[in-house]
């Protein structure tokens, strides 16, 4: 069984993937709240924006705060309205006439989109909608398509939304943009779904900056000015990815008071934690797995040493060890990942 384990994950690396497509991270989760004992932050996630409020996620990028934002706003109820800020114009992201442009644009071109998805394959889809529903692989590629947003696929709303902002490239003034945004959550809202804005990309703001004095500019902007937009202005949940070191920015406290709650993702140091998130992800091999199929005792122990020393990297860095590993105990002919194999790419 380990030797066929291993020969299957050589014919599929998305499996181990250890930076999935947007679209693809609420189907990779392992929650949180399913590893650390007592543990709600997904279920509070998803409460807190089903009644407009909002969050902050903590920890540094790649400890998994998109994937657990998505899972939780793919949650029944929930319009999950995924933006790309930090990778639009830097221009934009300080602004509230660019954020503005932003949503309206994404809400606008989304919609759209979900007018190209058939009937059967929307069936489909809105019957395994829960994120912890395995999907068919050409499903899963139609949810990317979406944007991950599954209320596109009440074709009554994207109908809506898509009327309320056909004219979106013809909006002159701020003021113009906020009524169309206003709109088009109301068209959501009015559909009985609570539309939940995710900024997941935030984290990365200072990082795109071109010199610190844009770096300054850019975060006093998004979290000041933009911040205080959706927390005044439209009527919407809010989740927000936070790098740990913003906490500590002399600024971030005061812009922030009273508009959002942070959240920090818990810090896994059991074995067994990792355990469980590698068999998660051996279920999208063609035959199902386990982590012991993949992995020795000896080798699970070494990856979560390594895990616990480069603790700022995240998981992202521990699975993509852990994906190099695979790749030298497929090419020596092992029938596991061993301790060799995760020091050996530890080290690569």
């Amino acid at each position: 069984m380990s030797h066929d384990a291993l020969a299957a994950a050589a014919v599929t690396p998305q499996a181990f993937d250890p930076t999935p497509m947007p679209d693809s991270l609420a189907i990779c989760l392992k929650p949180y709240e399913h590893l650390v004992p007592g543990c709600k932050l997904e279920s509070e996630l998803r409460s807190e924006v089903g009644h407009h409020g909002r969050v902050g996620l903590v920890g540094p990028v790649g400890a998994g705060k998109s994937g657990v934002s998505r899972y939780a706003l793919g949650a029944p109820g929930l319009a999950m309205i995924a933006l790309n800020v930090v990778t639009e114009d830097k221009d934009k992201i300080a602004t509230v006439r660019g954020f503005l442009e932003i949503l309206v644009s994404q809400l606008l071109a989304r919609a759209t989109s979900a007018g190209k998805i058939s009937g059967d394959v929307r069936d489909r889809l809105l019957a395994g909608a829960a994120p912890t529903v395995m999907l068919p692989r050409t499903e899963i590629r139609t949810q990317a398509e979406l944007g991950g947003a599954f209320w596109l696929l009440h074709g009554k709303v994207a109908r809506q939304v898509t009327r309320t902002l056909e004219g979106a490239e013809s909006y002159r003034s701020t003021q113009d943009l906020r009524v169309a945004a206003k709109e088009a959550l109301a068209a959501i809202t009015d559909s009985q779904l609570v539309p939940v804005l995710l900024a997941d990309d935030t984290d990365r703001l200072l990082r795109v900056a071109d010199n610190p004095e844009q770096g300054d500019r850019l975060f006093r902007g998004f979290f000041g000015e933009v911040l205080r937009e959706v927390a005044e202005q439209l009527e919407c949940g809010l989740v927000l990815a936070i790098h740990d070191s913003y906490l500590s920015h002399r600024d971030f406290q005061s812009l922030t008071a009273g508009r959002i709650v942070t959240k920090h993702l818990p810090q896994l140091t059991e074995a067994l934690q990792l355990a469980q998130i590698i068999s998660r992800r051996a279920e999208f091999l063609p035959s199902p797995t386990r982590c012991e199929d993949l992995l020795t005792a000896d080798g699970l122990q070494r990856l979560t040493a390594i895990h616990l020393e480069t603790r700022p990297g995240g998981l992202r860095t521990t699975l993509s060890i852990f994906q190099q590993a695979l790749t030298f105990a497929i090419g020596d002919g092992s029938k596991r990942v061993e301790e060799r194999h995760i020091s050996a790419a530890a080290s690569a």
